[in-house]
């Protein structure tokens, strides 16, 4: 997953884990958007503000990762100078009717974008 983040001490001495949090959801047809965000996004917005955030724009997946990515900026830029990576992926989920050979899919607009903001900071 990474390579650790030795300039922050945490609760294991600053290492990064290798264990991921996994949690499994089954898709229903309430279900919009998949959001994927690093600690640096998770640290900051709940995944309710998240979906909310999401939802505001439609749920279009660019400017879904691009709100929360500028969301999670400015809440880090308010806590003074130190800023973690922040990385935003949203995928849209769009329900599709089944083929004739009976598979059902994603819909053609439904790629994931991608905000990343990892400015240096000197």
């Amino acid at each position: 997953r990474a390579f650790g983040d030795t300039t922050h001490a945490a609760a294991n001495g600053g290492a990064v884990i290798a264990e991921p949090e996994v949690t499994t959801h089954k898709l229903g047809e309430n279900d919009r958007v998949v959001i994927m965000g690093t600690d640096g996004v998770w640290d900051q917005i709940t995944s309710q503000e998240a979906v909310s955030i999401a939802a505001r724009v439609g749920g279009d997946p660019k400017l879904a990762s691009e709100h929360i990515a500028r969301e999670a900026k400015r809440r880090w830029e308010a806590m003074g100078p130190v800023r973690d990576d922040i990385t935003a992926v949203v995928l849209k989920l769009e329900q599709v009717a089944p083929s004739s050979s009976g598979s059902g899919g994603l819909g053609s607009d439904a790629a994931p974008h991608m905000t990343v903001i990892n400015e240096k900071r000197g």
